[in-house]
């Protein structure tokens, strides 16, 4: 139970990095390539993963036969992919009796998949766990909000390339800095070499995510036990659910440090000094500290590692942040009262 902690810990390295590299790297493709790239790329990669993944991961069937029914996934693909058509084509047929048609058809194809998986003593999906009011609950929340980051990362680039005119490489960076509104504000005072008024920016956009950190942080903590009971019942996962929560929240004020901190860099055009902070905070730094939190204090570890990675990013960001750029424009500023 405790080893998952260690694997959830190294999976988020992947799933927090990809949604900020992954339009960046399209947008590249796009411009420059063609789509074809996006999968070609992705060769080595898969290469590399599977010989790692052969050579790695232990065999812990010990013996047991593995099942794999093939009417269910016949099914079950021929279900989602009427749904998809469905969905698809609503526009172009106009909503009449072919998008009706498909739709039924489909639904009824994953009835008649979910009352097999009921019948069957290995089923591909095991639909009982529906039944759990706080696994169906976690389902439909995790549903609402996939669907509405991936409907906005799906929407958006196209109303910006064909309605807007921009090119793909502008729409991509668009769709990443969509949440980072101070930007412009940061870019547009430092080429101007304004230094009063930067500092003011900052000063505001600081307080302004530190205190919706700490306030958000304090709420769910507070209130961390009736929202774990809410997806499960069992005393012992209750309360490693608890402590999970409050230690992710105890470096939330340090995450929005950083978050500002990156921006800061990114719209003064300081590469080096956003790319650090990029792969430190979910990557280098976070990396080094699970490790050596694990094997320190255990479980424990892992469930802090988060934080204190936060902690020491943070760090990093004022020092990077004092070096980088408000020493260039003290500088700046000096020499211009000289002149």
């Amino acid at each position: 139970f405790h080893k998952r902690g260690m694997m959830l810990g190294l999976v988020s390295l992947v799933t927090c990095a990809a949604p900020a590299i992954g339009p960046v790297f399209g947008g590249l493709v796009m411009e420059f390539l063609n789509w074809h790239w996006i999968f070609y790329a992705m060769i080595p990669f898969l290469v590399i993963s599977f010989v790692l993944g052969a050579a790695t991961v232990p065999d812990i069937r010990h013996g047991e036969k593995g099942y794999l029914s093939v009417p269910s996934l016949l099914l079950v693909a021929v279900g989602l992919a009427g749904i998809i058509v469905a969905a698809s084509f609503f526009a172009q047929w106009n909503g009449d009796w072919r998008f009706w048609s498909v739709l039924i058809g489909a639904i009824v194809v994953l009835a008649v998949f979910a009352v097999l998986q009921l019948r069957m003593a290995h089923p591909l999906v095991e639909v009982r766990t529906f039944a759990y009011s706080g696994f169906t609950l976690g389902m439909v929340i995790l549903l609402m909000s996939s669907g509405g980051v991936l409907g906005v990362n799906f929407l958006l680039p196209i109303l910006l390339q064909r309605g807007l005119g921009h090119t793909s490489m502008i729409a991509a960076l668009i769709l990443v800095g969509f949440a980072f509104g101070c930007q412009p504000l940061v870019g547009y005072n430092y080429g101007a070499r304004n230094k009063k008024r930067l500092k003011e920016i900052l000063a505001f956009c600081y307080k302004f995510e530190c205190g919706l950190a700490v306030i958000l942080a304090v709420i769910l903590s507070a209130g961390a036990r009736p929202l774990i009971r809410v997806f499960m019942k069992t005393p012992e996962i209750v309360d490693s659910g608890v402590l999970m929560l409050r230690l992710q929240q105890a470096g939330m004020m340090f995450m929005a440090v950083v978050l500002v901190t990156t921006c800061v860099f990114q719209s003064a055009g300081k590469a080096m000094g956003a790319f650090l902070l990029s792969v430190s905070r979910q990557g280098v730094i976070y990396g080094i500290v699970i490790v050596i939190a694990s094997h320190m204090i255990g479980y424990h570890g892992v469930l802090a590692a988060q934080a204190v990675s936060d902690f020491l990013t943070a760090l990093m960001a004022a020092i990077l942040l004092k070096h980088e750029l408000w020493s260039e424009l003290t500088d700046i500023k000096r020499n211009e009262e000289a002149v």
